[in-house]
Parts: structure tokens; C-alpha cells; sequence
């Protein structure tokens, strides 16, 4: 079993060899954009149908990002709409819907906005978020009586 170290005390003769830019970065990370979808698509839904994303990791090589819908006057009903797995380097990954339309791989940052936009206006994707929004809009004068 390997071991592992922590920082030296203080006052040690260790010198620190990491650049001083370690923890500086400018990069998006792909769950950075889907949880601004899912934020966009609360507001323009006014709140009646949410985006969320789950993150897990795949056997310690990859991370898979789901993005749901929830219908919170629903009982929180939530539905899978894709998923988006990626290695450390983020870049290619795959997008993989699970409604009907197409699967893609994205290579750069702008392939990954192209698909999701391409995903985001599909005809089955906008029905069903369309029938949340009509399903939601009757239940939520009733759970306001209750």
C-alpha cells in the first residue's frame, strides 16, 4: 500500500518546488457549462421545470456528468436527458442522449457548445419540457390548497 506524506513542518529546509502558477487557471470545465444550462433553464422555465447535474466517477478513469430535468410541483419527477463523460483533460468527450437523436464526441470546448445546442433544440427534448411546464402549471395551484 503506498504511503502518503504530508507538508513539512514548518521552518524546514524542504524548498517549495511547485511553479508559482500551479493554481492559476483559465480553463471551463465541462460541469462548469452544464450547471449554467441547468441554472438558464430554470429561468426561462420561471422555475417549473429546473436543470440539475449528478457527477460520478467512472472506475477512477473518467467523470460522468447527468444532466436531469426536475418538475418540482411534480413530486420532484426527474428525467436523464444525457450524459457527458470525460476524462481528466476534459477534452475529446462524448455527449450521450438518452432521448432519440444523435450521440456526439467533442473534441474542443466550441464542438462541446455545438452539441449541446444542437441537443438543447432537439423536438422530443423541447415536448417533454413542454408538457412539464403544462403539467406543472395545473399542479401547482393544487399543492398551493393543501
Amino acid at each position: 500500500m503506498p504511503t502518503t506524506t504530508t507538508a513539512a513542518a514548518a521552518g524546514s529546509n524542504i524548498p517549495d518546488l511547485w511553479p508559482e502558477d500551479i493554481g492559476q487557471t483559465n480553463i471551463t470545465a465541462p460541469l462548469s457549462v452544464l450547471q449554467q444550462q441547468a441554472r438558464n433553464l430554470g429561468e426561462k422555465t420561471r422555475g417549473l421545470v429546473l436543470g440539475a447535474v449528478e457527477t460520478a466517477t467512472e472506475r477512477g478513469t473518467s467523470f460522468v456528468h447527468s444532466f436531469l430535468l426536475v418538475a418540482p410541483t411534480l413530486n420532484n419527477y426527474t428525467a436523464r436527458i444525457f450524459r457527458v463523460k470525460h476524462g481528466v483533460h476534459f477534452y475529446p468527450l462524448e455527449l450521450i442522449t438518452e432521448l432519440d437523436g444523435p450521440n456526439f464526441r467533442a473534441a474542443t470546448q466550441d464542438d462541446f457548445l455545438r452539441a449541446l445546442a444542437e441537443v438543447f433544440s432537439t423536438a422530443p427534448l423541447k415536448k417533454m419540457i413542454h408538457s412539464l411546464i403544462a403539467q406543472s402549471r395545473v399542479a401547482a395551484p393544487q399543492r398551493e390548497h393543501k
